[in-house]
């Protein structure tokens, strides 16, 4: 599976065929979604739950319930990894677990994609 690198807030890369990702790994056994990407946490937004150089695994078929941590990819182009606080009909809130960085809110019309994290570990 392709290994992309995140960061805490910033552009989501697309692979694809003429921009391949820069490294693959093994597909853990333990998976069951067929749409599943690993990214490489970059950035302190939430630590310590979740450590720079960390590898999640991130299930584009499921939605993180309120509590739990998502990837999420914004219409502007910016992409953070959060926990979910707060889910309504028209928007999420969103909490790093560093508590250096404030919520953040996001209409659901902003939100391109949001995806479960649903493995985490350091490779």
């Amino acid at each position: 599976m392709p290994l992309i690198f995140l960061i805490h807030a910033g552009e989501w890369v697309e692979y694809s065929k003429d921009n391949p990702p820069q490294e693959w790994l093994a597909r853990p056994p333990q998976l069951v979604g067929k749409r599943t990407v690993a990214f490489k946490v970059e950035g302190d937004s939430m630590y310590p739950t979740l450590e720079p150089g960390e590898i999640i695994y991130v299930d584009f078929d499921r939605e993180p319930f309120v509590g739990e941590i998502g990837v999420v990819k914004l219409h502007s182009v910016d992409s953070i990894v959060r926990r979910v606080r707060e889910k309504s009909v028209a928007h999420y809130l969103f909490q790093a677990c560093n508590v250096a960085y404030g919520p953040i809110v996001a209409k659901k019309d902003e939100i391109k994609h949001i995806c479960k994290v649903v493995i985490t570990e350091f490779l």
